[in-house]
């Protein structure tokens, strides 16, 4: 006798002696098996023998429990347990040249009342060396102050940073300010001042990732014969939609000058891909927030892979920039699965 606990019994006609199995076949669309046991209900105690291989003897009546969960399809784009109400935006401001430079930069947050996390960087230029940085914020003494680099320069004249986790208590705007030694003064060696704030959005949910990356990791130039790298990959893992998403991608690149040298950008998730070749720089002196939205990138695709390239004027006749990417966010918003 067999039973799955929803349907009647169903009384086959005698088996032999043997080994057999018993099995669930056409689930409706939901429901997944959690459980299954079986009892010869001729012997004590109860048995909990696996459905998959029962030992049949004469006189035995077997009785085999299947327990089903039902797990509701789901809702919207965004996988159960991996999105929330929180999103990453990208802030910047370029801070000087080999010619000037801001000693200090003030960039405020807006809908700072819903700041939830906020992470602060200061690139410079090695071709000098500062003492400290501090980023402050509003009230007396309020400010973190940063004595060591947190990613040093992959190169002679690359560049570096500074950057530190922020307060948001409070916090509506930030200033970058460098406390530079001779030689930093000298070289003019500030370029940027880059934050990355979160923000809870109640309205909406979101799949969301940002991270930094360190000059080792992000920076190019085309001069291979000077030690430099020209091109650079980097994969960022997202968690994959359940349908298809437009990726809204933010990238801080810093050190491109204000002349007609390139650096070209290329981002690409789940084939969808744009490139831009920005030749200066467009927030002050030296920083480009690029921005790429990715429309109906498909479902499944779990990262997103940014690559970061010099033209070289023997190879692709462009003389290109060096210029470092030093971070980036990623979102997409959850929405509802066309069934």
């Amino acid at each position: 006798m067999w039973t799955d606990g929803d349907t009647p019994s169903v009384t086959p006609p005698p088996l032999q002696a043997g080994n057999y199995t018993v099995a669930e076949i056409n689930l409706p669309t939901g429901w997944s098996l959690q459980s299954a046991t079986c009892d010869n209900t001729t012997t004590t105690p109860v048995e909990t023998v696996n459905p998959s291989s029962i030992p049949v003897a004469d006189g035995d009546a077997w009785v085999c429990t299947f327990t089903n969960t039902y797990t509701p399809p789901p809702a919207n784009t965004c996988p159960v347990g991996q999105a929330s109400n929180q999103w990453t935006d990208l802030l910047g401001i370029g801070m000087g040249s080999p010619k000037k430079h801001k000693v200090s930069a003030k960039l405020t947050i807006p809908n700072s009342t819903n700041l939830v996390d906020l992470y602060g960087q200061l690139v410079a230029k090695n071709t000098g060396a500062a003492k400290y940085v501090r980023f402050i914020m509003k009230g007396k003494n309020n400010y973190v102050e940063v004595n060591t680099v947190t990613a040093p320069a992959d190169h002679v004249s690359g560049n570096f940073w500074y950057g530190s986790d922020l307060p948001t208590a409070g916090t509506n705007y930030v200033t970058g300010k460098w406390f530079l030694q001779k030689s930093g003064t000298k070289t003019h060696i500030p370029r940027a001042f880059v934050l990355y704030p979160t923000y809870n959005d109640p309205a909406h949910t979101y799949v969301n990732v940002w991270e930094t990356f360190t000059p080792a990791e992000g920076e190019v130039y085309w001069d291979v014969a000077q030690g430099w790298t020209p091109y650079r990959e980097i994969v960022v893992p997202i968690t994959a939609p359940l349908g298809p998403e437009t990726f809204h991608i933010e990238l801080a690149l810093v050190d491109n000058d204000k002349d007609a040298r390139p650096v070209w950008v290329t981002v690409t998730a789940g084939g969808i891909t744009q490139t831009v070749k920005p030749t200066n720089p467009d927030k002050g002196d030296q920083l480009n927030l690029l921005v790429f939205d990715l429309v109906n990138v498909p479902a499944g695709t779990d990262e997103i892979v940014i690559h970061v390239y010099s033209p070289s004027p023997t190879i692709d006749g462009v003389d290109g920039d060096s210029a470092a990417l030093v971070g980036m966010t990623a979102n997409y918003q959850c929405s509802p699965l066309s069934n």
